[in-house]
């Protein structure tokens, strides 16, 4: 018996699988923004200020960049495949 209890192994994974289903889904959806017609930061603005197409592309890209750091962590576990971990979270296919 040590100083601190043993952490739950079953509840951690099972919490972990959540988090990381739920926010690589949020994270795909934030990252196909459709970026067929951006307005650039000199073209006329909507009278608020705000460049809707321009602050989508830029949640856009840190999405993308968030779902790279995702991958590049999977890709650099150990006793997990981490194929098995980017088909399940990434790709969304099922088990």
């Amino acid at each position: 018996m040590g100083f601190w209890t043993d952490p739950d192994i079953k509840a951690t994974a099972e919490n972990a699988n959540i988090f990381l289903y739920k926010q690589c889904q949020k994270l795909s959806l934030r990252a196909g923004v459709s970026l067929s017609s951006p307005q650039l930061s000199e073209a006329p603005m909507h009278t608020n200020g705000v460049n809707h197409a321009e602050v989508g592309m830029v949640n856009s890209l840190a999405a993308l960049t968030a779902l790279q750091a995702i991958k590049y962590a999977m890709l650099h576990t150990r006793g997990v495949s981490p194929q098995l971990l980017i088909s399940k979270y990434l790709e969304l296919k099922k088990e």
